[in-house]
Parts: structure tokens; C-alpha cells; sequence
């Protein structure tokens, strides 16, 4: 989550955003522009091969440039902090108490930027917007869609070993592979005695949130995996989502500083504080057939 503008209060919201967000990490593909703004581009991929050099005619080598792909993306989300914190005195609050009150403030940021950043992988797996609708039609991502593999009456490890091998086959890498269940699909992982375990885990990444590793992928887990593929008797319920950070982008940053409001100006507030700030942000998936979902 790469935040544009941190004051010292912002270095300390940021870091409890980080530390409460399930995505954290998981959308770092770059992006030109200031998520201050109302849109950044992103390019789509970087996949240009190198020519042979041409030793009896210099002339030949000529320079090449930035033929990607580009998206804009728009930054649809603008999260407010406006938290009430009853007795609080900001001249004598120490720096302990300072945190805590803007880490709350951060905390229920953290809550709204989790649903909108999980909406936006599980549409963007099914070849959809963040509303839920097909990409335009001029829109690069058109008619693309992620992979489906039913877990069915077989075993989890197997079923994202099939998942996995769609993937290599878009082209995407398997180190940083991640997959997002909700508690049915962490059950299934769970009990599968080929996925290694929290215990077994580098500590570098059990402190980055992940549960567990199975067939190349790292486990995180959130109730916010919601939904079904398919309708009608033929749907199926979603135990999870499949990607890879780079083919996501999380333009962000504090659209105003947060900071922490003396309350006593308020004609209605007697001895307290506020803690204030704004965050604008984007999740966007850019390539959804490097994504996928895993079902019932």
C-alpha cells in the first residue's frame, strides 16, 4: 500500500493500515501519477524483448520505448477519518495516547478499504469492474477472465495444483503466488496434510498475515471471500481467490493529513478531541486472467 505524503502522524496511520489490511501487499504493481488526484495510469505489462546487437552495422541499434498498455485508473474511493474521542487533552496526551487514538482512526479505514479492495479481486477474477459489470469494450481487460477450479469431492492440494498450472500458463510467476480464502476454504487447506503450516512458516511472513502455504501459494484468510460462480443449481460457492501482486495496483495516499483536532471549537464538544484525515485510494485488477477463483 504505497502512500503518497506521510506526516508523523500519517507514518502512524499508515503503518496500522498496513498492519489491518488483508491486501497489504498484494496489489504493488507501479503506477504514474499521485493518488491525490482524480485518476493515475497504470501500464499494463512489461514484457518488451531485447534485439540482437547488430556489431557490423551500429547504425542498426536503434533505442526502443514504451510501447505498454496503458489504463487509467480512477481514484473511487475517499475514506474519512472524523473520530470523536470523548476527554481527551491534547496538551497533556502523551505520544502513547496520541497513537492509540489516531491507530483507531486508522482501524475502521482499514475495515472499508478491505471490502472494496476484495470486491474488486473477486469481480476482476470473473472478468468484471469493481461495480460488478463487464469491463468497456475499449478497455484492454475486455471478455478476459480468470481461471475456476472446483474443489469438489477431491482434495484442496489438488485442485490448486490445476489452479496453479492456469496460472503458469498466463505467464504469471510463480513466486508471490497468494490465495484468499474465507473459513470454508481455510478449513479445506487446513486439513490438507500438504499445506505447510503457521508453525513451519518463514516468521517474516506469518507477521505479513499468512496462515499457511499450499501448492505454491501463500494462504491468507478473510470472511470478506463472499459469492458464488454460476446460478441456479449449477453455482457454486467461492472458497477463495488466486493471484499475483503484480498484476494489481493500489494507488494511494492521505488526501488530508491526519491529525488530531483540539474538540473545544466545536460549539457542542466540551473536553474532547477528533482525530481527522482523509484517504484516497484505488484497488484495480489489470490483467484478470492472471487471477482465479477456487469453489465448493
Amino acid at each position: 500500500m504505497p502512500f503518497t505524503g506521510q506526516t508523523e502522524y500519517g507514518k502512524v496511520v499508515a503503518a496500522k493500515l498496513r498492519s489491518q489490511l488483508v491486501l497489504d501487499g498484494l496489489f504493488a504493481h507501479p503506477f504514474e501519477g499521485d493518488a491525490r488526484g482524480a485518476a493515475v495510469n497504470v501500464p499494463l505489462t512489461f514484457d518488451e524483448e531485447a534485439s540482437e546487437y547488430n556489431r557490423t552495422n551500429i547504425g542498426a541499434n536503434t533505442p526502443t520505448y514504451d510501447s505498454n498498455a496503458y489504463i487509467t485508473v480512477n481514484i473511487n474511493h475517499d475514506f474519512f477519518i472524523n473520530k470523536y474521542l470523548d476527554g481527551f487533552n491534547i496538551a497533556t496526551a502523551s505520544y502513547d495516547e496520541k497513537k492509540d487514538a489516531l491507530e483507531r482512526g486508522a482501524y475502521s479505514v482499514a475495515l472499508s478499504s478491505n471490502k472494496a479492495g476484495m470486491t474488486v479481486l473477486i469481480n476482476g477474477a470473473q472478468g468484471k469492474d469493481e461495480a460488478g459489470n463487464a469491463f468497456a469494450s475499449g478497455d484492454p481487460r475486455y471478455q478476459h477472465t480468470g481461471a475456476t477450479q472446483s474443489v469438489g469431492t477431491g482434495d484442496v492440494y489438488e485442485a490448486l495444483t490445476k489452479l496453479g498450472g492456469k496460472l503458469t500458463n498466463q505467464g504469471v510467476p510463480k513466486e508471490g503466488r497468494y490465495i484468499i480464502v474465507n473459513g470454508d476454504g481455510e478449513a479445506a487447506i487446513m486439513a490438507s496434510n500438504k499445506a505447510i503450516k503457521e508453525g513451519d512458516l518463514a516468521q517474516e511472513l506469518v507477521i505479513q498475515g499468512y496462515i499457511a502455504k499450499i501448492a505454491g501459494f501463500l494462504v491468507k484468510t478473510t470472511n470478506l471471500v463472499t459469492g458464488n460462480v454460476g446460478e441456479g443449481a449449477s453455482a457454486k460457492k467461492i472458497l477463495g481467490v488466486v493471484g499475483h501482486p503484480l498484476y494489481g495496483a493500489n494507488p494511494t495516499a492521505f488526501k488530508v493529513e491526519p491529525t488530531i483536532v483540539d474538540g473545544n471549537g466545536d460549539a457542542n464538544v466540551v473536553g474532547g478531541a477528533f482525530v481527522k484525515g482523509r484517504v484516497a485510494q484505488a484497488y484495480a485488477v489489470l490483467e484478470p486472467k492472471a487471477f482465479g477463483l477456487l469453489t465448493e
